[in-house]
């Protein structure tokens, strides 16, 4: 919370404005007086989390266990194998969105207030700052709109009512409680035990997704011009795995001419060995089955990666 202020006043010492000074002093004596009332408000939303996390427990002990069903849908990708459960990629995106939200709405406030400052100060404006000022109002209107239309309670909308910060515990307890519902319902099945036992050795790994898919050996997540090589690549016997919806992991290594001649590949699908390098040179190279219209993945072991065990697919 305070490197703003600091750093605002940082920049206006470079810069030699008295009112981005100013700004980021008062910004600072802002910050330190509400920091106790910050602080208070942080316990008690995190006391009230706690008692909404053991409320929700014991409604659901209290509550007969929730039944597994056997069957399950051949394909994944489906509306409604998708909507069934939320998968960990897209909650990920969820929250990361709002981050981005908020980030951008920082920023274009910082660019807006200081292009003002400048003015204020009747100093001279840099150009890049003044050719960025309409843009940054832009963007800061709209994240303020978008803030306001996630706050505001909305009543007899065709549409769910966006949720309000007084609701993140209990849905977070909530949430909670479904995946404690489902350790223990797999806990007590015979085909779903050994499951449990993995996530309780901690392979954090396995999903309600992810559960269901490895135990149907018929079902397909990818779309249908990639699903009959996943297909195929179960009934030979290769682990593949859940990765999420439209995506796979599997352990082999592609043959792509032999590939070609086994099965009819539409020009939207292509396999490639890529050497994307992420924090350093040192990272593993990746190989993947694509389709280049429907966004469905399988990946495989890149031949640099892959051991002398390592199965090829297809056989010869």
């Amino acid at each position: 919370m305070l490197c703003a202020p600091v750093l605002l006043i940082l920049i206006s010492d470079m810069l030699g404005s008295n009112a981005l000074g100013w700004f980021g002093g008062l910004s600072l004596m802002i910050t330190v007086m509400s920091a106790p009332l910050l602080a208070l408000a942080a316990t008690g939303g995190w006391l009230l989390a706690r008692r909404s996390a053991k409320h929700g427990e014991s409604s659901v002990v209290s509550e007969p266990d929730l039944p597994l069903s056997t069957a399950q849908p051949t394909s994944l990708s489906s509306k409604s194998a998708s909507t069934s459960t939320v998968s960990p990629v897209t909650g990920r995106w969820r929250e990361q969105r709002g981050l981005l939200v908020v980030m951008a709405g920082v920023a274009s406030a910082f660019w807006v207030v200081i292009t003002i400052g400048f003015r204020l100060n009747d100093q001279n404006v840099p150009a890049e700052l003044d050719a960025g000022l309409i843009p940054a109002l832009l963007v800061l209107i709209t994240t303020l709109t978008l803030g306001v239309r996630y706050l505001w309670p909305t009543h007899g909308m065709s549409t769910p009512a966006p949720r309000s910060f007084r609701r993140f515990p209990r849905l977070r307890s909530r949430e909670m409680a479904e995946y404690k519902a489902w350790r223990a319902a797999i806990a007590n099945s015979p085909r779903r035990k050994r499951y449990a036992e993995m996530l309780d050795a901690g392979d954090v790994f396995w999903t309600p997704d992810r559960v269901e898919y490895d135990l149907d050996p018929q079902a397909t997540t990818c779309c249908v011009h990639l699903a009959p090589i996943e297909l195929a690549m179960r009934e030979c016997g290769l682990r593949v795995q859940l990765d999420s919806i439209r995506s796979i992991r599997a352990k082999c290594r592609i043959n792509a001419a032999l590939l070609a001649q086994r099965f009819v590949l539409p020009d939207c699908v292509v396999y490639e060995e890529l050497n994307a390098y992420d924090r350093s040179t040192e990272d593993p190279p990746q190989a993947v089955l694509s389709c280049a219209i429907c966004g469905s993945r399988a990946w495989v072991v890149h031949p640099l990666e892959a051991a002398p065990e390592t199965p090829v697919f297809p056989a010869d």
